[in-house]
């Protein structure tokens, strides 16, 4: 979690984030959006996002919203796939 607070700008100085390369950092935080989406939705509860002013969306945070979607909709497409025919 130190590195999803690092991103919004609400870092813990009594848990930092780890000293790592960007590459590292991005790659964890985008499989912390996946693993939390996915625990949501296997517990059935619903996500709903609100994204406003993306028109002013810096190149990482464009990359996190893609990410996002990218989880909403592969979970989506998996719960649908492991729903029984009715």
């Amino acid at each position: 979690m130190p590195v999803l607070f690092e991103f919004m700008g609400v870092d813990d100085p009594e848990r930092p984030a780890p000293a790592i390369d960007s590459d590292t950092r991005q790659r964890q935080l985008f499989e912390l959006i996946h693993k939390a989406y996915r625990a949501q939705s296997d517990k059935g509860i619903s996500t709903v996002a609100f994204i406003d002013d993306l028109h002013w969306v810096d190149p990482s945070s464009d990359a996190f919203v893609a990410q996002f979607v990218e989880a909403t909709m592969v979970n989506a497409w998996l719960r649908k796939r492991e729903t029984p025919p009715s």
